[in-house]
């Protein structure tokens, strides 16, 4: 219908109207900003803005609670979450002889179901166990609650390993020797490269970032986000053209990776913005590790626009509680090839003290 419009109204007919249209919209925007209730009725009833955020945010919380109710099948985010939860709790000070009661027997529960899986995690597993035995040597062992999950996670009779994946001091932490300038030069020479070689980026450099970029800090450590590469043939062609920003340049980037977040990994709204930020920190991780490795990146804004969600999700073969978070062009970067030189702001700019 659209496109019939087009081809029977005259251009400045249809000009007059786009603008017509805008001025509507602006002004309906600056009306909605007025109050909530306007704002609610506005982007809830009268404009469908963020249907794709609802959808995937109840979609999500819907398959967690689907997951939950089935334990072979239960992801790992809420084992994590319930491991970290506890190891904040041994580093609590002063320490209590009794916490983590309303979840620890989930937690143990969650550690049985995935310890008598043939594919679970093993890092995953040593942790857990060695946060459980952990707090198990410290807690009071008296309280009923906590020695009932104390035989049942000795039931389980998981076999751990040497190394101890616990709670430790900070002294006793690694150190790097990077002085802050080097790492000021590391974060200057990481630039937005737009221009890279024919040179096929290897996976394995990649997988090898990709082990920085899992440091990143992650609320309660669920890293709820996943990493989709592509990097050959028709797919790679059809993926850089849906993000917008890459017109005139998509046909030079050999690698693309797209940041997806996974809401399945909570139970409620109230973490809905959390897959945006994990994600987004890991990508910084990604793209100064990428640099120490010879390699260039470009991230690439993701906007909310539905047709280019739909194609995405079709392309990397989505569900309801993923949807894309940013893209990142990787590859080796021409050493002729421009660098915008984008002024930052000043840190003054941008600290606000609050006295």
């Amino acid at each position: 219908m659209k496109a019939l419009l087009k081809r029977l109204l005259p251009k400045t007919l249809i000009g007059r109207l786009k603008k017509a249209k805008e001025q509507l919209g602006s002004g309906f925007i600056r009306l909605m900003g007025r109050s909530r209730l306007l704002a609610k009725l506005g982007y809830g009833v009268l404009s469908s803005r963020f249907s794709r955020e609802n959808f995937v945010t109840a979609a999500g919380i819907r398959r967690h609670h689907q997951l939950n109710q089935q334990p072979q099948q239960q992801t790992h985010a809420r084992l994590r979450r319930n491991t970290h939860r506890l190891e904040k709790g041994l580093l609590m000070q002063p320490r209590r002889e009794v916490f983590g009661l309303a979840y620890l027997h989930q937690l143990v529960s969650d550690f049985s179901d995935q310890a008598a899986k043939n594919d679970a995690c093993s890092e995953e597993l040593q942790w857990a166990s060695s946060v459980l035995t952990e707090f198990f040597l410290v807690a009071d062992n008296n309280e009923p609650a906590i020695k009932a999950a104390k035989d049942r996670f000795t039931a389980v009779g998981y076999q751990s390993e040497t190394v101890a994946y616990k709670p430790y001091r900070r002294d006793t932490s690694l150190h790097s020797q990077v002085e802050f300038e080097d790492f000021k030069k590391l974060a200057m020479q990481r630039r937005s490269v737009r221009w890279f070689t024919d040179e096929r980026v290897p996976r394995p450099l990649v997988e090898r970032a990709m082990g920085a970029a899992t440091l990143a800090p992650s609320a309660c450590n669920r890293q709820p986000f996943n990493v989709y590469i592509v990097d050959q043939g028709d797919k790679l062609k059809r993926a850089v053209k849906q993000p917008m920003g890459t017109s005139g340049w998509e046909h030079n980037i050999p690698m693309l990776a797209v940041f997806v977040g996974d809401f399945s990994s909570f139970e409620a709204a109230r973490d809905r913005h959390v897959p945006y930020i994990d994600a987004s920190l890991a990508a910084m991780n990604l793209m100064l590790a990428l640099e120490t490795l010879g390699l260039s990146s470009c991230p690439i804004n993701w906007p909310d626009i539905e047709i280019r969600e739909q194609r995405m999700a079709k392309l990397l073969k989505l569900d309801d509680w993923q949807r894309p978070i940013m893209c990142l062009a990787i590859g080796y970067a021409q050493e002729e090839g421009g660098i915008a030189f984008s002024q930052k702001k000043l840190p003054e700019q941008l600290i606000r003290y609050v006295d």
